[in-house]
């Protein structure tokens, strides 16, 4: 029986985030990233498993090996804030998504989100606009889930945009590949056989990742983090599947223009959003 992940979790990523904490939270990620508003980034990793007995192709992914699903919200430091861990290979992101605590805890309004004000800058007049998640283009589309404009024929305010939710949404794709990194028994296989087993593996890693972070975070986060561009990620050009609805549209759009726009673009953004 593991038991860290239990001796850990009340330090390192208690259950539920207070208003205060999400705040802070999305302080670092304006200050880091330049997105304000951001709670964190979305995504799911597959960590390679041994066929557990009796269970027929449920494990089995579309990238062809056997595994289970972490779904992961990270903040602005690569620390993870909610994890869910446990589906089967064959669950893809978006359906974990939609069956989670976490998206049905936000679509009630009791995750303590701070209510919708005016994004750095702005008039006393304009639109409040809410604090929000970012993912990709396997989420749907939601006032409090940003994600890239999907079409191929995109204007360049909206390649800016799409650069800007990707510079954000990178986190998660670091602290994935921070964790596998740190504990490749996650990049090897797990060789357990039964789902508790497995579970308490991958939280221990978690955990651990997490306690590595707030004792060492200049490890973690660089200074030149706040400054340097990454490469824009290709992928968020390719064409939308998972269509939001009106209000996640128009949303989406107000945050474009403020990106584009004298209080929220950066200097290198449009350089960037040309690579």
């Amino acid at each position: 029986m593991f038991y860290l992940p239990e001796a850990l979790k009340d330090e390192v990523m208690p259950d539920i985030q207070d208003e205060e904490t999400w705040l802070e939270i999305s302080k670092n990620f304006e200050t880091r990233w330049n997105m304000p508003h951001c709670l964190g980034a979305i995504d799911g990793k597959h960590v390679r498993i041994t066929k557990p007995p009796k269970t027929g192709s449920d494990y089995y992914n579309y990238k062809k090996f056997f595994s289970k699903v972490i779904l992961a919200v990270v903040d602005a430091q690569k620390k993870f804030v909610y994890v869910d861990v446990g589906a089967p290979g064959s669950c893809g992101d978006a359906t974990l998504f939609a069956e989670s605590p976490f998206r049905r805890s936000a679509e009630a309004g009791t995750l303590n989100i701070p209510p919708p004000k005016r994004l750095p800058g702005e008039r006393r007049s304009a639109r409040p606009f809410p604090y929000f998640f970012v993912a990709d283009d396997a989420f749907a589309l939601k006032p409090w889930i940003m994600k890239p404009y999907g079409s191929r024929l995109l204007t360049e305010d909206q390649r800016t945009y799409n650069y800007r939710i990707s510079r954000a949404r990178m986190v998660v794709e670091c602290a994935f590949g921070m964790l596998s990194q740190r504990f490749q028994c996650l990049l090897n296989g797990l060789k357990q056989k039964t789902d508790e087993s497995l579970d308490s593996v991958i939280m221990c890693c978690i955990m651990l990742h997490n306690f590595l972070v707030m004792r060492n975070p200049a490890n973690v986060n660089p200074a030149q983090d706040a400054n340097a561009p990454p490469p824009f990620d290709p992928l968020q050009r390719a064409h939308a599947r998972n269509i939001g609805g009106t209000q996640g549209k128009t949303y989406r759009d107000q945050l474009k223009d403020y990106v584009n726009g004298i209080h929220g673009q950066v200097f290198w953004q449009h350089d960037a959003a040309r690579y």
